[in-house]
């Protein structure tokens, strides 16, 4: 076989979750319009259908990838895939990608992960590259389905050195095989003006304006986040006369939200925070906020601190590993412990009373952003596995090789997909045979 030197004649698909715009959506356009228009690939963004219709708004997977010229599609399932259904699932998807003639997998986030990586397989391809958006948090749903989809795959992305620890520490990942590529960020021209943004919210000029740029769910921590907005309203902003306002941007999720609103009454905090969910204009907004705070718990690489870097807005984060390795070693001081509110709130405090430390750090976290966290390195960085893969396509493990054979395969699915009491046993046994014994794991390393 003639080694593979170039990709502009690849069929590469990037498999997404969702239509909506999160961070790994946006991740996945921003790589596959640079795929198509620096590398002349024949890329596509596939969505796994997330319910009755595909929103066609201006916060929507469909509507950037036409704004960019990308071709999209929908993964038409007779069911939402799920654990329960992955075998039917992916023996339907890997007809398809026999159909359209794939040559390259580039699954976002672990549902994808596992489709692609068993459909890979079933398909006949040469390349699954694992895409790991996270630090594994959800890795105990159905730990030997994950781990019969890593088997499959061929090699591992991580956006984070948390991400690649819980591959090679909890998946068992050859460390050879695991590389980090950081996310990217390239925000768009802004859409309205600062005047326009401040005149919508209503927002007096030389307000202090303090943001949160995340989905609203429980691993955000955004009560940690309300709690030091109250130590400064009683403390630092008691004085000012115009009150800083805090905004909450991200889609979200119902219950999380209700427990947030409910928060904000206790604490009396109602008329200095806001939610906004769908925010099409980020880089328009940012062009207001003065400071950004991420107090998420768990983390890859957040967008949000990224696109706060790129636009010069000084951030404040949780110490965790994803956030350090964003903000870099100047901004130590803004790094502070989880669930600790006392400490963001002293390091929100130390910007907002200097105008000039602010453009100071602003300045720093736009220049590290130019220089580390680009399409152009994103792209360049996924080519070059990309091309190592297609060259060595073996799976890095004797079970990976295993399970090649479609017998082994189907019959390890429905073993892992099936709950009939009668074959709890069997399944077991089987089970603890493919992904448990000394001599695989011995073979395996």
């Amino acid at each position: 076989m003639t080694d593979i030197n170039k990709i502009d004649d690849l069929h590469i698909i990037i498999l997404i979750e969702s239509s909506k715009l999160g961070g790994a959506e946006r991740q996945a356009i921003l790589l596959t319009r640079e795929l198509r228009n620096t590398y002349s690939a024949c890329a596509q963004v596939w969505i796994l259908k997330d319910g009755p219709e595909i929103p066609q708004s201006n916060a929507s997977v469909p509507y950037l990838c036409k704004q960019y010229g990308i071709p999209w599609r929908v993964i038409e399932s007779t069911q939402y895939i799920n654990w329960d259904s992955m075998s039917e699932f992916t023996m339907k998807f890997a007809q398809e990608l026999k159909h359209n003639k794939i040559d390259v997998l580039l699954p976002y986030w672990l549902p994808c992960n596992i489709a692609c990586a068993i459909s890979s397989q079933l398909a006949g391809l040469n390349a699954c590259i694992w895409g790991q958006r996270d630090e594994g948090r959800t890795a105990g749903i159905n730990s030997h389905l994950i781990k019969i989809a890593a088997y499959s795959s061929n090699r591992f992305i991580s956006n984070s050195s948390t991400g690649a620890d819980f591959l090679t520490n909890i998946l068992k990942v050859t460390e050879n095989r695991v590389c980090i590529i950081p996310n990217a960020v390239d925000l768009p021209q802004p859409i309205k003006s600062p005047e326009e943004w401040r005149e919508e919210l209503g927002i007096i000029e030389k307000t202090l304006i303090v943001c949160m740029i995340a989905h609203i769910t429980m691993d955000k921590d955004h009560t940690t986040l309300l709690h030091a907005w109250r130590l400064l309203l009683d403390t630092t902003f008691s004085e000012y006369e115009r009150k800083p306002h805090l905004y909450l941007l991200g889609a979200p999720v119902t219950t999380t939200l209700n427990k947030l609103k409910k928060l904000i009454n206790k604490l009396d905090i109602s008329k200095h925070v806001t939610f906004i969910d769908n925010v099409q204009d980020i880089s328009g907004f940012l062009t207001i906020v003065d400071i950004c705070v991420h107090s998420s718990q768990l983390e890859g690489i957040p967008n949000s601190v990224l696109e706060a870097m790129s636009a010069g807005v000084p951030t404040v984060g949780t110490d965790i590993p994803g956030i350090r390795y964003a903000m870099g070693e100047g901004n130590k001081q803004y790094l502070v412990p989880e669930k600790d509110p006392s400490s963001i709130a002293t390091a929100i405090s130390s910007l907002a009373e200097d105008d000039q430390l602010r453009l100071q750090i602003g300045g720093y976290n736009r220049q590290r952003s130019r220089e580390l966290f680009t399409p152009e390195r994103l792209a360049s960085n996924t080519v070059k596995i990309i091309i190592e893969t297609l060259n060595n396509p073996t799976p890095w493990s004797l079970t990976g090789i295993l399970l090649r054979n479609k017998i082994i395969l189907r019959t390890s699915l429905y073993l892992i997909t099936t709950r009939h009491e009668k074959i709890f046993y069997i399944k077991k046994l089987a089970l603890k045979a493919l992904t448990k014994t000394p001599l695989l794991w011995r073979l395996t390393k």
